[in-house]
């Protein structure tokens, strides 16, 4: 009977071990896996998903995602994130005059400083048109992204990144991770919990 007591008890810890929560490496910074997918199962469809960053009941962005096909060599796909909330936006980069958003390696510094802060970008953008060369940017198929965040709390400014896959086929988008700094104006590193 004690030998089954400590197996027990034994049991009881290692399921205690193996449900804890992940702990943060930095007690500043909020971090959730929060899946949201969007996809578009047809074409000449349109889809959006807000998000909301520190689940405040706020929506902080929003991503819409397009597919338009005409013929198989008359086609738009086109995702982009916006803004929600004025304050708002996301680090990005100009390409043929259009802000995409910046694919962040892991530890790439969030401040400020960074690059180009505006309020919308482009995930990706595949435009076929008979007789014009094809248009082919963004991040659609290249695995996990991870993109700079800023956004207001009230009326303070706080960093944060978010982890978002395209697929390859255009038709879906997930939002697997978000995070942020609880400190107003404290810059972040990319991936950074």
């Amino acid at each position: 009977m004690k030998n089954t007591k400590n197996i027990l008890y034994t049991m009881l810890i290692l399921l205690a071990c193996s449900c804890k929560k992940e702990e943060a490496d930095n007690p500043n910074i909020t971090h959730r896996t929060v899946n949201l997918e969007m996809k578009v199962s047809s074409y000449n469809a349109d889809s959006d998903m807000s998000i909301d960053i520190n689940d405040d009941g706020m929506l902080d962005f929003e991503i819409e995602l397009d597919l338009y096909r005409n013929s198989e060599n008359d086609l738009e796909y086109y995702a982009e994130i916006d803004y929600m909330q004025s304050g708002n936006e996301i680090l990005t980069q100009a390409i043929d005059g259009d802000e995409y958003i910046i694919s962040l390696n892991k530890n790439d510094l969030i401040s400020g400083g960074s690059s180009t802060w505006y309020r919308y970008a482009t995930i990706f953008e595949l435009d076929r048109d008979p007789g014009s060369p094809e248009f082919n940017n963004g991040f659609a198929g290249k695995g996990d992204v991870l993109v700079g965040v800023r956004f207001m709390i009230g009326s303070q400014l706080h960093y944060g990144w978010m982890k978002i896959n395209a697929t390859s086929d255009y038709k879906s988008i997930v939002v697997k991770e978000v995070a942020y700094d609880i400190r107003p104006n404290v810059e972040v590193r990319a991936g950074e919990k």
